[in-house]
């Protein structure tokens, strides 16, 4: 579990550092990340509302059998997923735009 939170971490520090840049970078602004953000956010909340299987977390035996073999599962995406990297990407905006002002 230390391995996946220092993992997380990691991910999560480097996208408060450089991810604002990265957005300009690929040219996306932080209008269009919040919408994007949040018609995904929506999308899977209908899935969860109606208890739809989405198909994200489905396994194969194979990957199953692997899985159960591993001393060490260091699994993250919870912790460094794409909700949280939202959440950095836009405090992060906010806060540096009320500093330039």
């Amino acid at each position: 579990m230390a391995r996946a939170t220092i993992l997380a971490s990691v991910i999560l520090l480097l996208f408060f550092f450089t991810g604002t840049a990265l957005l300009d970078w690929f040219g996306i602004t932080i209008s269009a990340f919040k919408i994007a953000g949040g018609l995904l956010l929506f999308l899977l909340s209908i899935d969860m509302f109606f208890a739809r299987h989405s198909g994200l977390r489905s396994r194969t035996y194979a990957e199953q059998y692997e899985a159960n073999q591993k001393q060490d599962v260091s699994a993250f995406p919870l912790l460094a997923g794409p909700g949280t990297i939202t959440t950095i990407l836009l405090m992060t905006s906010e806060n540096t735009r009320h500093l330039f002002d």
